[in-house]
This record gives C-alpha cells, sequence and structure tokens, in this order.
C-alpha cells in the first residue's frame, strides 16, 4: 500500500471531517492526517490564507520522503504541521 497523507479543514461543509477520518482509519498502508482548524473546503492551500505555510511544507516533505526517500524529510513532518491552526497524527 501507498502512503497517505489527508489534508481537512475541520470545519469543511462539502466534505465532513467525519468522513475523512474515516477514509484515514480505513487506509491499509502507513497514512498521516493533518487537521486545520476552523478551515473549510480547501481555502488552506491559496498562498497567504491561514494554514497555508504548514499545509505546503507539510505535503512537500511527505512528497520528498515517499518519492525520494528522503528521511529527514520524514523526520521533519510533524515539525512541519507544528502551529496553533494545524494538528499533525501519524501511524
Amino acid at each position: 500500500p501507498a502512503p497517505l497523507l489527508f489534508v481537512h479543514g475541520t470545519a469543511d461543509p462539502i466534505v465532513p471531517l467525519a468522513v475523512g477520518r474515516a477514509a484515514y482509519d480505513r487506509a491499509p498502508g502507513p497514512a498521516a492526517f493533518v487537521s486545520v482548524l476552523d478551515q473549510g473546503h480547501g481555502e488552506y492551500l491559496i498562498p497567504g490564507k491561514p494554514g497555508f505555510e504548514q499545509v505546503f511544507a507539510t505535503m512537500t516533505d511527505f512528497l520528498r520522503w515517499t518519492l525520494y526517500g528522503d528521511r529527514e524529510a520524514r523526520d521533519r513532518l510533524r515539525t512541519d504541521a507544528q502551529s496553533p491552526l494545524t494538528r499533525y497524527e501519524s501511524r
């Protein structure tokens, strides 16, 4: 199974948080979940919006780790997502 990164706004009106969490819980391989607190469906993907810097850093390091085997990038994931606006968990 391929590693998966889930990024989900906790106030998403289109895909409820419970649906994103259920998909994460069912993922068969390594997975990580970034919650962007009080954000909707993707606003955090727009430069300058709350959560963008943390999501961008986490996505970049996740891809560096999973595509290139960059262990330093893997080790930065939790730190990338650290902020009052984001939460990171993995399994």
